[in-house]
């Protein structure tokens, strides 16, 4: 069972996929939907997990994943972590939802990052020196800072990351697949490629 420290899942689902052309959360991915199979990554973890900027689909059969639409709708990534943000009782670790080869490996490796520092904000995960926003744990404390961000026009999470008190976790080179993330149907081919 998951202590009140442990973080919740939260996959960002709000974008539009116009550059892939047919909606990101259905491509089919080792079987199943990618959203479907983003979520069961958490749950198999014992992770409580919510689905931010969407309704709940009519094909979806994880019962115990709750969803939520943008409380302001257009307000980008910035938007969606405040939407989840409000009422939240535990950090949360987000991802988006076109990220088709994270894994528990990568979850377990972030979370424990996370209990390893003591910034008050969260946890950012770094590529090659650039921030990973869209893999990182946010802490409810840093509502405020989100909140401020909206105010002033902002949609991105870099000003929040950049303004707040937060912890900066280099990747291992046996993870960074886990953050390749889906835009174009070239990024889908070259994904599948391998798998023959």
């Amino acid at each position: 069972m998951p202590s009140a420290e442990d973080p919740d899942l939260v996959v960002l689902a709000g974008g539009r996929s116009t550059r892939m052309g047919a909606d990101k959360t259905e491509l089919p991915i080792a079987g199943a939907p990618l959203l479907a199979r983003l979520a069961q990554v958490g749950l198999d973890l014992g992770m409580s997990v919510r689905v931010v900027g969407r309704e709940r689909p009519p094909w979806w059969t994880l019962s115990a994943v709750g969803f939520a639409v943008d409380d302001t709708p257009g307000d980008g990534p910035l938007g969606g972590l405040a939407t989840a943000l409000r009422g939240a009782a535990r950090p949360l670790l987000l991802v988006a939802c076109d990220m088709p080869a994270i894994d528990a490996a990568a979850l377990r490796w972030l979370i424990a990052c996370w209990r390893g520092t003591s910034q008050p904000h969260g946890c950012v995960a770094t590529l090659a020196g650039a921030l990973e926003p869209l893999f990182a744990i946010y802490a409810p404390a840093c509502l405020p800072l989100v909140d401020a961000g909206l105010a002033s026009g902002r949609r991105a999470l870099h000003g929040v990351i950049a303004d707040g008190d937060f912890a900066r976790c280099a990747v291992p080179p046996s993870l960074i697949l886990a953050l390749t993330n889906l835009n174009t149907p070239d990024d889908l081919a070259t994904w599948r490629q391998p798998l023959g």
